[in-house]
């Protein structure tokens, strides 16, 4: 049960860490966008 439970933790940790990077060049691309 630890095994699976680590592998659940590291699993949505990248996910959320996927999701914070798109995010975040998201937000970057709108800033460049508005600075023209």
């Amino acid at each position: 049960m630890g095994a699976t439970e680590l592998i659940v933790k590291a699993t949505v940790l990248s996910i959320v860490m996927t999701l914070f990077a798109v995010a975040w060049g998201f937000l970057m691309l709108k800033l460049q966008g508005s600075e023209e």
